[in-house]
């Protein structure tokens, strides 16, 4: 039987607390530089009151909050239904660990920014057939990373068949040659590079690359080089 579908890289974590959220986002702040972090309120007090502000003119109405300082839990607070210290499914949030990953492998040599896909993806394409659209194998790392990989972000190609192939399969496990095969059969609507359309297509190919390029598994290779070193433990890619 095929490894059924999970929506692995475009996809959610099925559960990670709340605390854990947050040493996330808070590293995530610290990533993209130190005018962010200035800008940032500095007190418990005025970090609780920037949420809840941001919770109302969001229409937000269930959410929980936890300030870290020094590795210590300094504020807990809440809205609606949502308490400190459960454990909430993130959703797309798993974008960022999904190109953390890909960061990872750069690193390591195993991958480059510039690197297109027809070399990213060699041996899952050679296993799969060529693409109907042959600019796809010219698409860089980077252009998938920043959504400018040519794909329709208001029809993404991938949520129809996978909505539809969850009706009969349980998501527990990747079948990242089952869904790439829907964007093989389908032409890019952009250029490559030339539009940004958020979408999951970009990052369902990105999880293919990490399981190609770390000769392991999406979920296993993220759980080791992300979540296990902030805490996660619990944590799963679901």
């Amino acid at each position: 039987m095929e490894p059924v579908a999970r929506e692995a890289a475009a996809g959610g974590v099925r559960a990670l607390t709340v605390r854990r959220l947050v040493v996330l986002v808070a590293t995530f702040l610290l990533a993209v530089g130190p005018a962010a972090a200035q800008r940032a309120p500095r007190t418990p007090d005025a970090i609780e009151q920037a949420w809840r502000g941001w919770m109302g003119k969001s229409d937000k109405r269930s959410g929980g909050l936890v300030v870290l300082h020094g590795g210590r839990v300094v504020r807990e607070a809440a809205v609606g239904a949502v308490r400190p210290g459960e454990s909430v499914p993130y959703a797309s949030l798993s974008k960022a660990i999904t190109a953390v990953c890909i960061a990872k492998l750069i690193e390591r040599g195993r991958l480059a920014f510039d690197m297109p896909l027809s070399q990213a993806l060699a041996r899952t394409l050679a296993r799969l057939g060529r693409p109907a659209d042959p600019r796809l194998l010219a698409l860089t790392v980077s252009e998938l990373l920043v959504h400018r990989a040519g794909f329709d972000g208001r029809h993404d190609e991938v949520n129809a068949p996978l909505a539809g192939y969850l009706r009969n399969n349980t998501a527990r496990r990747t079948a990242f040659d089952t869904q790439l095969k829907w964007l093989l059969r389908e032409k890019l609507t952009y250029p490559p590079g030339t539009h940004y359309a958020y979408s999951n297509a970009a990052y369902l190919v990105l999880g293919a690359i990490i399981e190609e390029a770390s000769g392991g598994d999406y979920e296993g290779y993220c759980r080791e080089v992300v979540l296990l070193p902030l805490g996660a433990r619990q944590a799963e890619l679901d």
